[in-house]
């Protein structure tokens, strides 16, 4: 290929602030041949450890600029490959001269001779259904032997990365192929880098389909299908001494085996269909599982309103004199209001009778050192002196948090669910007492029934999460009817 030389002053200015920007980025870009490129992937898959592999164009270098994990990817990579003649013409503008395979399909295509000769399990990486659909029929029909599986990654490991290398790990996947656009693709590949541990990651970019299309339009004629063969064979020469008895074997029963070559190869065409059965399955699953959770909300949202409306109705006696009580006892409001964090992080303002002197949060920064409540995230102090004597005696029935009906009334809490928590406890949550914030605060749950505030947090923690994955109408029920004698009894309550 001949080269190209340029000098800045020749070269338009949006040109040029590209170049600048391509010189800034620091990353090594490789110039390699087609038997160099060979060598390489053959060893990269006889080394220990994960290996990257990243082919790049201008446009996805455009997408990383602003995205520091993608750039880092590109920068930390064993190879990156420039691909498409627009990097290259700015590489040779910073006087790069690429003297290595000027199409990077061959490329593609010499990756997975290698392996499919090899008989290593892969997987793709695909964005969209659609794609995968193509490019698993182009795959079938070029690389007959080929064993690879295709992950949609339309949203289902969105949040999720070790749910995905846990797959992978699992299918005994020894190279994972991107076909993501940039840069949710260097991202993805960051991150599946210190999840798995012997992998070769290889970044394919969302042009290899289109690639693949065009390699399979060519007809290789009676040339190309013999320098295939050569090929198919040639890569056993970099296979270290110990693998050739088994190379040689293999060769030898693959000459003599014609029938159940046949057999292996209708079982990989089948494969397709296979695999979509399976996806259909797993489909039909979750579409069962989000029915059930659907209609699991909704009984749950009708036991709350009769709950509320059969306690009001009830309670409504004891609502006033516990009003007039507090009114007549001590100075300041009836009710005490709160910003509490409900489901998903969303506050809202939670209601009690007011059980305290009204400058109590003034006091509380003074007695932090007397908390009782290990873990140090919640506040508790058996004696209080912040609450007043009648104060004391609803806490102890649990009749100061009757007027959170209305905040059940109106959704932003639930009969049955975790303790609504503060803002400043929810920043000093660790990572497993996030759960909590997957449903619904409630006015009573698992801890209310098993000690209160007698339990330490994190075994708080640890009854919460519990509900959130086994939450049920009918464990509601049972929870609901625990309470009773729970509030009677006043263990745990101060």
């Amino acid at each position: 290929m001949s080269s190209i030389t340029m000098s800045h002053k020749h070269i338009p200015r949006d040109e040029q602030v590209a170049l600048s920007k391509l010189q800034q980025a620091g990353i090594s870009f490789s110039d390699l041949t087609r038997d160099a490129f060979i060598n390489w992937v053959s060893l990269a898959l006889l080394t220990p450890g994960n290996q990257t592999l990243i082919f790049a164009d201008s446009l996805a270098l455009n997408h990383c600029q602003s995205d520091p994990l993608a750039m880092e990817t590109l920068k930390r990579a064993e190879l990156v490959i420039p691909r498409g003649r627009s990097l290259k013409v700015q590489l040779q503008g910073l006087g790069r001269q690429l003297k290595g395979e000027p199409h990077v399909s061959r490329l593609y295509d010499e990756l997975l001779v290698e392996i499919e000769h090899r008989q290593l399990h892969i997987c793709f990486l695909s964005a969209s259904d659609k794609e995968a659909r193509t490019m698993e029929t182009l795959l079938l029909a070029r690389y007959p032997k080929l064993d690879f599986s295709i992950e949609i990654m339309g949203g289902q490991y969105r949040f999720s990365t070790s749910e995905l290398a846990a797959k992978l790990n699992s299918t005994d996947t020894r190279i994972v192929l991107s076909l993501l656009p940039s840069p949710q693709q260097e991202r993805l590949l960051s991150r599946l880098n210190l999840h798995l541990k012997h992998q070769l990651l290889v970044g394919l970019g969302s042009g290899f389909t289109d690639a693949l299309s065009q390699m399979q339009s060519l007809n290789p004629g009676i040339l190309g299908t013999l320098r295939g063969w050569v090929r198919s064979r040639r890569h056993s020469i970099v296979l270290r001494p110990h693998h050739w008895p088994s190379y040689i074997a293999r060769s030898l029963f693959q000459g003599r085996e014609k029938e159940q070559e046949s057999q292996i190869n209708s079982s990989l065409v089948s494969s397709g269909w296979r695999t979509r059965q399976l996806r259909t399955g797993i489909a039909v699953k979750a579409m069962s599982f989000r029915g059930k959770r659907k209609l699991g909300m909704i009984f749950k949202r009708l036991i709350d309103l009769f709950g509320v409306g059969a306690g009001l109705l009830l309670l409504s006696p004891l609502l006033l004199l516990v009003a007039l009580t507090i009114k007549l006892t001590s100075k300041g409001p009836i009710f005490y209001s709160q910003i509490r964090v409900g489901r998903f992080g969303k506050r809202f303002r939670m209601w009690k009778f007011r059980s305290m002197y009204t400058d109590a949060d003034k006091r509380k920064a003074e007695l932090e050192a007397q908390n009782e409540m290990q873990g140090g995230v919640l506040f508790k102090m058996k004696k209080d002196p912040r609450i007043t004597p009648i104060g004391r005696i609803i806490r102890r029935l649990s009749i100061d948090e009757l007027p959170q009906l209305f905040n059940v009334m109106t959704g932003e809490m639930s009969l049955v669910g975790p303790r609504p928590a503060l803002p400043q406890e929810v920043e000093a949550y660790p990572v497993l007492a996030r759960a909590r914030l997957e449903v619904k605060p409630g006015l009573t749950g698992l801890w209310q029934i098993s000690g209160r505030s007698d339990l330490p947090f994190d075994k708080q923690v640890l009854l919460d999460t519990a509900y959130v994955h086994t939450q049920s109408t009918t464990n509601d029920i049972k929870l609901i009817a625990k309470t009773i004698p729970a509030v009677i009894s006043g263990k745990g309550a101060y």
